[in-house]
């Protein structure tokens, strides 16, 4: 087959593949009559079976928009012994709220990220503590949390 003829096929093809999908997509857009709807009515109880009008749930947002951070640390591992190198590890969870989504800071993440950004970890040798600070910051404002991790491994 030539050059010419190759063309000319693919073009043809390529041309009945887009009609093919354009009459697909306009199916998609086709206006439901009112015959074929469904009519739903909310009520509750103690409202004397009174139809309430629908309302979308929303997401809990407060009423401006944005908020300022919070920042809670819970311990969610430790203290463990890694016996390979005679450290004992201690693994911090923060939890924030805010809007915008705060951007978290450690004072220390000796896993350098491993845990991901809400979660760092503090290796401490024999009779060594730390004190380990979470900030968290967004557009509205800074919020701090602090913890002190000691030696806690036999």
């Amino acid at each position: 087959m030539g050059k010419t003829k190759l063309f000319f096929l693919l073009a043809v093809l390529t041309l009945i593949l887009v009609f093919s999908v354009a009459v697909v997509c306009g199916q998609c857009g086709q206006q439901v009559s009112d015959e074929d709807k469904i009519d739903v009515e909310r009520t509750e109880p103690g409202n004397n079976g009174e139809p309430l009008p629908f309302e979308p749930e929303q997401p809990d947002q407060p009423e401006g928009g944005d908020q300022a951070p919070t920042v809670n640390l819970t311990v969610v591992m430790g203290p463990n012994l890694s016996e390979a190198d005679n450290v004992c590890f201690y693994r911090v969870q923060a939890e924030t709220t805010g809007l915008p989504e705060p951007k978290i800071e450690w004072s220390k993440d000796d896993s350098k990220g491993a845990w991901g950004k809400d979660t760092a970890q503090v290796n401490l040798t024999e009779g060594q503590s730390y004190t380990l600070t979470c900030t968290v910051t967004n557009t509205e404002g800074t919020a701090q949390a602090s913890i002190t991790l000691e030696w806690g491994c036999d």
